[in-house]
C-alpha cells in the first residue's frame, strides 16, 4: 500500500487521471468523475480531516491501488506510482468576495457542548490561487530528490448543478 498523499482540487496543474475512463459528454475531463469514482470504489474509506478550516472541510479518502486515477513519482521521475491516499477539500465558491455561512455544528454526543463553527465561502480565484501555489510548493520541494513539504494537487473539480443531476442518476 502507497502512503503517498494528493490534494484533491479543481483543474489538474499537474497530474493527470490515468485510468481510461469514458466520460459523458457533458462532463469535462478533468472534471468530478475521478473523485466520485474512487469515492464509489471497492474497499474506499472515508474519513473527517477537518471540519474546522475556515473556509471548507477537509476529507481523507483512501482507494486500492486498481481504484486510483493518480500516479506519483517514481524514483526516475516518471509517474508510475498510483496515489492512494488523497486529501479532498471541499468548500462552497462563489463569484465574487467571501460571504459568510450558516454556522457549521458537528455532529456531537448527546452530552457534549456544541460548538458552532464559523465558514465562508471562497472565490473561484482565490481557490485556483491557492491550488496553484500548493503545487509550486510542492514542485519546488521535490528538487534534487528531496522529500515534498506539502501534498501534490491531483486535480480541482468544480462540482456543478449538471454535475450533480448526472451523478445522482448514476449511482
Amino acid at each position: 500500500m502507497s502512503s503517498n498523499k494528493g490534494v484533491v482540487k479543481a483543474e489538474s496543474i499537474k497530474h493527470k487521471p490515468t485510468k481510461p475512463k469514458s466520460t459523458p459528454s457533458h462532463v469535462k475531463p478533468n472534471d468530478f468523475e475521478p473523485i466520485v469514482d474512487m469515492l464509489m470504489s471497492e474497499n474506499a474509506n472515508i474519513s473527517v480531516l477537518s471540519y474546522s478550516s475556515l473556509y471548507g472541510f477537509m476529507i481523507e479518502l483512501h482507494v486500492d491501488e486498481k481504484y486510483s486515477w493518480y500516479k506519483d513519482l517514481d524514483s526516475h521521475g516518471d509517474f508510475t506510482i498510483p496515489i492512494t491516499d488523497f486529501i479532498l477539500k471541499f468548500v462552497l465558491i462563489i463569484p465574487r468576495s467571501s460571504e459568510v455561512l450558516y454556522p457549521y455544528e458537528p455532529y456531537e454526543k448527546p452530552s457534549a457542548i456544541k460548538t458552532a463553527i464559523n465558514k465562508y465561502s471562497e472565490t473561484y480565484v482565490n481557490f485556483v490561487n491557492e491550488a496553484k501555489t500548493q503545487q509550486k510548493l510542492w514542485l519546488e520541494s521535490i528538487t534534487g530528490g528531496l522529500p515534498a513539504i506539502c501534498p501534490s494537487v491531483a486535480n480541482i473539480a468544480f462540482f456543478k448543478t449538471n454535475n450533480l443531476k448526472y451523478y445522482y442518476n448514476s449511482y
